[in-house]
């Protein structure tokens, strides 16, 4: 008989907590304050932004480079698991994307093979070129540091 109490004080309970909760959601408050956010939402989206430009939060796998140099420092993140299956974006593109700041993002660089290669066709990397309007995301390369061009890419 005792279980039977437990249960039916259990369901009681949880009945109260979702008819608060209906309450709470269903309120003129919440939907005044939903409405506002919708119409904020741009607003938001692009502070936000700014916030993971300033802060350089990304989410690149470059962390990896951390276990596979068996570094502590270099294995610190915010959020998340860098994963091996996106090595194409921390072996290849962001290695590619840094050594545009050694050229002064040149569109010619012998960096990456030791010998002249075209970074923005064959590679579409972030260069000083008007074609670059066509890829806007690498426009923060160009103007910010490694860490906040990362976060901005």
């Amino acid at each position: 008989m005792m279980p039977r109490m437990n249960l039916n004080r259990l369901i009681q309970s949880v009945a109260k907590n979702f008819s608060a909760a209906e309450e709470i959601f269903s309120s003129r408050k919440v939907t005044e304050a939903a409405e506002i956010f919708y119409r904020l939402r741009y607003v938001l989206g692009g502070i936000f932004f700014l916030l993971c430009v300033l802060l350089e939060i990304h989410g690149s796998s470059i962390g990896m480079y951390g276990k596979f140099l068996d570094h502590p420092e270099l294995q610190s993140i915010l959020a998340g698991v860098p994963r091996q299956i996106r090595s194409d974006e921390y072996i290849v593109f962001t290695p590619f994307a840094f050594s545009q700041y050694f050229t002064n993002f040149s569109m010619i660089s012998d960096i990456v093979r030791a010998a002249p290669t075209n970074m923005f066709m064959t590679y579409g990397q972030a260069v000083w070129h008007p074609a670059m309007i066509f890829r806007p995301a690498l426009i923060g390369y160009l103007f910010l540091d490694q860490g906040s061009g990362l976060a901005f890419f």
